[in-house]
């Protein structure tokens, strides 16, 4: 398996413990997975009602990209998704954090894209 199509299913399958271990009890507010398998993204979308507020939006965003870099677009949660994707073997130099200023990712751990 190569590099991409690992990170991919590393990406998947901590998605899929995140949703069970953090997302599995959020009474009205509902959280599904969404998945674009043939370009990269893995997305967390929360959708519901909390009081008299209707919550719809994307919670994490993950793109693999084809050359192995893995772009955290979006991470509103507090599950801190780089932490998880570090512990189990992306390594925060494959991992470009797209809320950073190009000009000031070379200043990070991360990757710069």
């Amino acid at each position: 398996m190569g590099e991409v199509a690992q990170y991919r299913k590393i990406v998947e399958d901590v998605f899929d413990a995140i949703l069970e271990d953090h997302y599995s009890s959020m009474g009205e507010i509902e959280a599904y997975k969404v998945v674009d398998r043939e370009k990269g993204h893995f997305i967390i979308i929360l959708e519901g009602w909390q009081d008299m507020r209707f919550i719809y939006g994307p919670s994490i965003h993950v793109e693999v990209k084809t050359n192995g870099k893995v772009w955290i677009h979006r991470d509103s949660s507090s599950v801190i998704i780089i932490d998880h994707l570090e512990r189990v073997g992306i390594p925060t130099a494959s991992m470009v954090v797209s809320w950073h200023p190009p000009s000031a990712r070379k200043h990070t751990e991360f990757a710069e894209g």
